[in-house]
């Protein structure tokens, strides 16, 4: 099931040409018929996604990051990937980590009037979903991610929405 997006992040105007990061889905699913080829936006470290909208007050807004559910980037076996959380493990098993595709470190602008503020600055990031309550007046979103786990020239974010 996707998440119901706002009709004001609907409407707003989105300065890349793809919808996919407000089309509701929170990751790939076979339900869905999406990969995350296909329900992501790959940015270039430090490529801003920007909304632009009339003056509205904005509650909160929701990102996802690509957190390699399918555990896609580690460099093992299949029985590896399948079977992460063990109770014993060898001396000589492979060390997880981080997943490569995940955002290490993202700000979140807002904006009213040409006034930008910064909402959220994270570093060394470690979670999928954020969902931040901001309750104030803006009409622009800008999501910058800067860097990935895996130093990768391209971050993928899942969604960007707000309402």
């Amino acid at each position: 099931m996707t998440r119901k997006i706002s009709s004001i992040c609907t409407d707003a105007k989105l300065n890349i040409n793809n919808d996919v990061i407000r089309n509701g889905q929170d990751r790939a699913h076979l339900i869905y018929h999406t990969t995350t080829e296909n329900c992501s936006y790959f940015t270039k470290p430090a490529e801003e996604l920007t909304y632009s909208f009339p003056e509205a007050d904005i509650s909160s807004v929701h990102i996802v990051f690509d957190s390699d559910l399918d555990r896609n980037t580690l460099d093992v076996s299949e029985c590896e990937r399948r079977h992460s959380m063990r109770a014993n493990q060898r001396l000589d098993s492979p060390q997880m980590y981080l997943p490569l595709t995940l955002c290490r470190e993202f700000i979140l602008k807002g904006e009213l009037g040409g006034k930008s503020v910064t909402l959220l600055h994270i570093k060394d990031n470690r979670k999928r979903t954020h969902h931040l309550k901001i309750n104030r007046k803006l009409d622009k979103l800008t999501l910058i991610p800067l860097e990935s786990w895996g130093n990768r020239n391209e971050i993928p974010v899942i969604s960007f929405d707000f309402n």
